[in-house]
């Protein structure tokens, strides 16, 4: 019995384990919980405008990289560069 394509694809998808979403992957918890933090150039806010409009998120809190920290923020220094061949 000859198989069609969408059949085809139906049996090859349903071997696959479903997705799962990360515990607090929106930062509804309004905190950092099962994330690893390095630095300080992220925190969560729950603000819902700023002076230009509002955030648009989907819940109440969300992770802003200005917020917190405004331009003061610091992260994990970046990795070497390597050196740029002369040519």
């Amino acid at each position: 019995m000859p198989v069609v394509p969408w059949c085809a694809a139906l049996l090859i998808a349903s071997t696959f384990a479903p997705v799962t979403t990360p515990a607090n992957a929106d930062f509804e918890l309004c905190n950092t919980t099962g994330w690893t933090i390095t630095g300080n150039a992220f925190s969560v806010s729950s603000a819902a405008t700023w002076w230009g409009g509002t955030y648009d998120q989907h819940g109440n809190c969300f992770l802003s990289g200005y917020l917190g920290n405004a331009d003061t923020a610091t992260g994990p220094p970046p990795p070497p560069r390597s050196p740029r061949p002369i040519s």
